[in-house]
Parts: C-alpha cells; structure tokens; sequence
C-alpha cells in the first residue's frame, strides 16, 4: 500500500472519531450510566428498579429544562421493548447536575410494562426443559444468557422530537451455575427404614451470576 493511501485512510480514520465525538457531545445533557454487575437473570428486577445502577445528568447549557426520561432495551433472540409515557417529569437548573444513585431508578420515572416487551424470538422447546427457554420466561421471568442494551434518553416536555441527551449501556446476562449432589451418590437405594435424617452434600462453582 502506497504512503498516498495510507494518508487517506489515516485521515478517514481521524474524521470518523472525530465526527463520533461531536455526535456524543451535541446533546444539552450529558448524560452517564454506571452499573455493577453481576446483573440479574429475572425480567421484573429490570422493570422495577434497574440493579446497581447510577446515573448522572449535567445541563450544559444555561437554559432551565423541563424532561421526561424513555428507554428501550435490546437482547438476545430479538428481544426488545421500549417504555411509555413516563410516570413523572423533572427539572434541572443551568449547568446543574442530578444524580440518581443505586436504589433510586424509580425516581426517574421510567414506564415499563412487560407487555411493551417483544419475546417472540426466545426458543420453545416443552420437551425439553432444559432448553425450553420460553418456558422458563413464561413460567419464572427468567431472562436467556447474553448481552443486552439498555439505552436512556432525555426529552424535553412540550417538544419530544428534542432529545436533549441520551446514553446507552451493554451488559451480560449469565445463569447461575448449578450445583452437583455428590452423596447421596446416583441410583442410590434408600430402603424402608430410612433414618430421622438424611445427609445431601453437593459442590457448587459460583460464576458471576446473580438470582
């Protein structure tokens, strides 16, 4: 590859960074999600009050705002959903920042309702149970493994095309590992005068997951 190219693609290369930075950095909020994992398999902790989260919105400008907080939440096997209209509105002053820590979710005000959610692409297999990832949704709200995308935006009341910032952020999804019995051993024969006890011992790799 000639040095002319190299210098093009070099220049590409530093014209798309810095086109991202200011697509970043256009809102009038800025906007950060933090979160902690490991991050739970059930649907309804997401709904109620996104774990170990915290969040921070800075106005940038010297303008007051009224906002309303939306989000949308992307997954495996196409799930998706996307929340309605907000319980509640906020305000912030010029240049002033709120900050919503772990615990605080609800005070965003977030509306999600489980049948805003798509799940349509989550594997059935009743004969299986192992597999049968619908099932476990349906039944437990046992989310599948893999990465998800929670993504939040800040809208202004009265203009909701004015999406005064937004930020999004991945996490994983993964199930807890299970336990394996090792007494009383397999095909073990309990006979009719089984004792006042009976002893199981199991062994258990904890991986990062949570319940």
């Amino acid at each position: 590859m000639t040095s002319k190219y190299t210098l093009k693609i070099y220049f590409l290369t530093i014209s798309l960074l810095y086109a991202a930075l200011c697509k970043a950095q256009s809102g009038s909020f800025d906007i950060r999600f933090t979160a902690s994992g490991p991050f739970p398999i059930n649907f309804d902790e997401y709904i109620d009050n996104f774990p170990n989260a915290n969040i921070s919105i800075r106005n940038k400008t010297n303008k007051t705002y009224e906002f309303e907080m939306y989000s949308f939440i992307v997954g495996p096997y196409n799930i998706s959903g996307e929340s309605r209209v907000p319980h509640c509105t906020q305000g912030i002053n010029p240049g002033a920042t709120r900050t919503f820590p772990r615990g605080s979710f609800n005070d965003l005000c977030i509306n999600y309702r489980i049948a805003d959610f798509n799940f349509d692409g989550i594997p059935s297999d009743p004969s299986n149970p192992d597999k049968d990832l619908k099932g476990k949704f349906l039944i437990n709200h046992i989310l599948p493994e893999g990465e998800y995308e929670i993504c939040i935006q800040a809208k202004e009341v009265g203009n909701l095309d004015n999406v005064l910032g937004s930020v999004c952020f991945k996490f994983n999804i993964i199930h807890p590992s299970r336990p394996i019995i090792t007494q009383p051993v397999e095909n073990y024969f309990l006979n009719g005068t089984v004792q006042n006890t009976l002893n199981i011992s199991w062994i258990h790799s904890i991986n990062n997951a949570r319940l």
